[in-house]
């Protein structure tokens, strides 16, 4: 490494000794935005003495995540303390086990969206709307549980051939819980032990999903069910485990899978009807643009590539708000990024919620312009400008099918219904694990006259 490198500007202050009072006020993610503004591409914090840098430059995020991704691995920091509920799944797992999970694994998500993805996406999306028309008008709901009801009963029924719906409260639950126990920064980061209200909250809550996996898991047995379906991937996934060490193994992926394949998509969802109904202009555009390609008819997955101007919705309301919002990395060996000197065990924090933000590629980054995503708009701005699923050999597995499920939900519901958001709440970020919205958005529907 260069001895010409520098090291990265940043806060003076140890954010433990002397600038905790700062830190913990401010949202993590809105705290990492005032250091970028302040200090630029690369910014340095110390916590304690262990050092680590937030790398907000397309260039730097593109070094660490994709040209030297091998000189990085998960944060231990963070993805230990997920481990220690979860397990050892595809999200936790690292090197030669994780490739050779991904590789197993992979297809099962090719399957799924070259299969009867269309139909089953539409009909429960429809499914969700039928009791709206039993609201009032004036009846406000929140959307968090009804479009997490949705992405979890679609997602048992496209990789698990389970309809997930009873136990959509589980699922929530352990989602919520889970969500504030590794967000939220509390005692049991650095003493595991102790059993604190929110570890035993969340313990609980991830053992009613090993129970739903339980479920799945016996029925898979009983049905004699091999080859191509997700469950006998995921078995071949586990090998060479066998007896309860495989049952573990089993436990682990279907809890992980649960969870990540319903709440981002329910979260970018809730984002997206949220900026619509805040944005009418963009809202008529979108209908209109529905209107003139399916004419009433309900979407199809070769539908989507003909709505250009409703992906370009999407895009841009996972721009602004991410749901995989920051991505950690660990310093295998000393290292040069953006000109700065990065050593070896450091940290790093890249953000999407912060590189979709960066001014010198997103002009009036905090304002909502699906038109960003015009294709000749696009193709000028760097790669790793934009990094909502990630990037890299650890990109997202499961891109595709969450973008046309999300594609498909969104042109679903806005064919049926207008959103208005409650005008007396306050929404408020809370940057956790996922980016959700803190008390929800609550919401009246109006159905579209046919």
């Amino acid at each position: 490494m260069s001895t010409a490198a520098r090291t990265p500007p940043g806060p003076p202050h140890n954010l433990i000794i002397n600038g905790a009072a700062r830190f913990f006020r401010t949202p993590l993610n809105r705290y990492l935005i005032d250091n970028f503004v302040r200090y630029g591409d690369t910014v340095g914090f110390r916590f304690l003495n262990f050092p680590f840098y937030l790398i907000s430059h397309p260039a730097g995020v593109e070094h660490v995540l994709h040209t030297n991704s091998e000189n990085y691995v998960k944060a231990s920091i963070n993805y230990g303390f997920l481990k220690k509920l979860f397990g050892e799944g595809l999200i936790t797992s690292d090197g030669p086990n994780w490739r050779r999970q991904r590789r197993i694994i992979q297809p099962a998500f090719q399957r799924a969206y070259t299969g009867n993805l269309g139909p089953l996406i539409t009909n429960a999306t429809m499914d969700m709307l039928r009791p709206w028309r039993g609201r009032s008008p004036a009846e406000a709901f929140d959307l968090v549980p009804e479009l997490s009801r949705l992405t979890s009963r679609i997602f048992g029924l496209a990789f698990l051939g389970a309809d997930l719906s009873r136990h959509a409260a589980s699922i929530a639950k352990a989602s919520a819980a889970a969500n504030q126990y590794f967000g939220q920064f509390n005692l049991n980061r650095f003493f595991p032990f102790l059993p604190t209200w929110l570890s035993l909250k969340s313990r609980f809550a991830v053992h009613a999903l090993r129970r739903v996996a339980n479920e799945l898991i016996n029925r898979w047995t009983c049905s004699d069910s091999g080859g191509d379906d997700f469950l006998s991937v995921l078995v071949r996934a586990c090998y060479p485990a066998s007896g309860r060490q495989l049952l573990r193994q089993l436990q682990d992926h279907l809890v992980t899978f649960i969870l990540a394949g319903h709440e981002t998509s329910a979260t970018a969802l809730t984002w997206i009807c949220y900026l619509l109904a805040r944005h009418p202009e963009v809202e008529k555009r979108l209908r209109s643009e529905l209107a003139d390609v399916l004419d009433g008819k309900t979407a199809t997955i070769s539908d989507l590539p003909l709505l250009p101007f409703s992906r370009m919705v999407i895009e841009e309301s996972v721009r602004l708000y991410p749901p995989a919002w920051f991505i950690s990395r660990s310093a295998l060996e000393d290292d040069i990024v953006g000109g700065y000197k990065i050593p070896k065990g450091s940290l790093l924090i890249l953000s999407p919620y912060v590189t979709h933000r960066h001014p010198a590629f997103w002009p009036e980054p905090e304002r909502f312009d699906p038109a960003r995503f015009h294709p000749a708009h696009a193709k000028c701005r760097p790669r790793f400008a934009y990094f909502p699923f990630g990037g890299g050999p650890r990109s997202c597995i499961g891109t595709s099918f969450a973008m046309a499920e999300l594609h498909l939900i969104l042109v679903t519901i806005t064919q049926h219904y207008h959103l208005e958001v409650d005008p007396v709440q306050q929404v408020q970020e809370q940057a956790l694990v996922t980016l959700r919205p803190r008390h929800g958005i609550k919401v009246t529907a109006h159905a579209i006259k046919t």
